[in-house]
């Protein structure tokens, strides 16, 4: 089952070597592919100590399953993460433009009620 749809996430931030285990991958793989997936945006304290969120942890699994398991290169790993993101970038846009459309009727029955 994949990280992000496991339930009951008992905490908010985990360390490399949590998610390292979670992920059954080395740490410095993880340090390796923030580097070359600046997605990947870890919190990081002063003493620069890296704290995972779920989506981070969710983000790395999908990078080790394109690169790992699916045997895409680092260059074709990103290239599927930009077409993903592309996606939902237009996805949001539609939303956004029929969001306006029912604002626009409300805003015009709400005219017609006034008359």
């Amino acid at each position: 089952m994949p990280y992000n749809e496991q339930k009951n996430i008992a905490k908010k931030y985990y360390t490399i070597g949590e998610v390292a285990k979670i992920l059954a991958i080395k740490p410095s793989l993880i340090r390796f592919w923030e580097k070359k997936f600046v997605h990947i945006k870890p919190y990081k304290s002063p003493l620069g100590t890296r704290r995972y969120t779920a989506q981070n942890i969710a983000q790395i699994q999908h990078i080790h399953q394109l690169v790992r398991e699916q045997g895409y290169t680092i260059k074709g790993a990103l290239t599927q993460l930009k077409k993903k993101f592309i996606l939902k970038e237009q996805e949001t846009d539609e939303l956004i433009i029929a969001l306006k459309k029912i604002k626009n009727y409300f805003i015009y029955l709400k005219s017609k009620a006034k008359n």
